[in-house]
């Protein structure tokens, strides 16, 4: 299978200077094009994978599995908010806390019950994550498009910005409760749970949007430089 795009590929009518600016994005959609399946399979199978994952970690950290799940019904609850809410900005803030779906462990020693533990799907983190594996799906195909032949130090670079972006994008977006750390879903629950302090978990609590750009931004790295050895592949493609 031929990697290399020649310029017929990315010729056309548009002026030189927009036609550059181009060229990246012409660059992505034909490597996603060709790796269309795989592509497809890693953005339909993060998300899943992302809450599974967060549901082991209770199980193992706990014993047991859920034992109740709701869903609720979202949109009627935002429209609820807009309605009886004047100001703009708490719509947005009470929005963006509003569940989806939530799954835990209800102790019924304690009246009615109570959930020791939690996992919810909030839609705002919901989107987060379909980010994430796009954004690994593209830097995936991108890695297999690179020439074994060209800058060794640029795959390895790229692969590790990945890894480190997606974990602090997935690690921000966790979404746990836990009756004896914090009553609201956030990502300190799962500091707390793989042994890190909760003080200090709880203490870093409003530090999550910093580290979700933070691995936004490593995500958005491979990218930049898987592009240019592609680019250099297709001139040097060119010249022959």
């Amino acid at each position: 299978m031929s990697t290399a795009l020649t310029g017929t590929q990315i010729a056309g009518r548009w002026p030189a200077g927009r036609q550059a600016g181009l060229r990246p994005i012409r660059t992505i959609a034909a490597a996603i094009g060709r790796w269309r399946r795989l592509w497809l399979s890693v953005v339909l199978l993060v998300p899943p994978c992302f809450y599974t994952a967060q549901l082991l970690l209770l199980r193992v950290r706990f014993g047991h599995w859920p034992n109740y799940a709701r869903f609720y019904n979202w949109p009627a609850n935002v429209a609820r908010i807009v309605h009886n809410t004047p100001s703009l900005w708490d719509i947005i803030n009470l929005s963006r806390d509003e569940w989806l779906f939530e799954t835990g462990y209800l102790n019924t020693h304690y009246g009615l019950g109570i959930a020791e533990w939690s996992m919810t799907i909030i839609p705002e983190q919901l989107i987060y994550v379909v980010m994430l594996g796009m954004l690994l799906a593209t830097n995936l195909v991108l890695l297999l498009e690179q020439n074994p032949m060209g800058n060794r130090l640029c795959a390895p670079c790229a692969g590790a910005a990945t890894g480190v972006g997606g974990s602090l994008l997935g690690l921000a977006n966790v979404s746990l409760t836990w009756a004896l750390c914090c009553g609201s879903p956030n990502w300190a629950v799962a500091l707390t749970l793989m042994g890190f302090g909760s003080t200090s978990a709880l203490w870093l609590v409003p530090y999550g949007p910093v580290v979700a750009w933070v691995g936004l931004a490593l995500l958005l790295v491979p990218p930049v430089l898987l592009l240019r050895g592609i680019a250099r592949m297709s001139a040097a493609a060119e010249r022959l």
